[in-house]
């Protein structure tokens, strides 16, 4: 899931240190839940765009 990183806040993932405002993609549900129950970070939904996104069989990206 995408995790935001929280404005005063740093994590150490996988060996690399991010900070505050840092957004991570794939991180596993149960390791994202640990940072956002101790508020070092919130969920994050990424804007919707065609990188991220699938064309339904009406030509529709949804």
């Amino acid at each position: 899931m995408y995790v935001k990183i929280n404005a005063g806040f740093q994590v150490t993932y996988q060996g690399a240190v991010f900070s505050g405002g840092q957004i991570l993609r794939n991180v596993p549900s149960a390791v994202a839940q640990g940072w956002i129950d101790q508020g070092t970070a919130t969920a994050y939904t990424p804007p919707r765009t065609r990188e991220n996104t699938f064309e339904d069989e009406w030509g529709n990206y949804v």
